[in-house]
């Protein structure tokens, strides 16, 4: 992601599940998260709905058909470049 997208992203570790997490998010020990739509419909879709968390990019090589993802883009769709944006496509190819 950092370096298709031009992002400064960190990885932090140690988390044990999603509920942990989220929980660490809520708590803004850190600001984002990579989580699978399975794991936001049980743990955040409650905490989008009010606001307090947001959907930035979809992975994959197309996008997702939950009402919740419609105007998420993909990741390719947001690439710094069009070599970025290839990378990005044969990643998920």
């Amino acid at each position: 992601m950092n370096s298709i997208l031009g992002t400064k992203f960190k990885v932090v570790s140690g988390y044990k599940g999603q509920a942990q997490m989220m929980l660490a998010m809520q708590r803004r020990r850190f600001t984002a998260a990579a989580t699978g739509l399975l794991g936001y419909r049980e743990r955040a879709s409650g905490l989008a709905r009010r606001k307090k968390v947001h959907l930035l990019l979809q992975l994959g090589l197309t996008k997702g058909t939950s009402p919740a993802l419609h105007d998420v883009p993909l990741v390719m769709d947001v690439a710094r470049n069009t070599s970025s944006a290839r990378c990005s496509r044969f990643s998920w190819a």
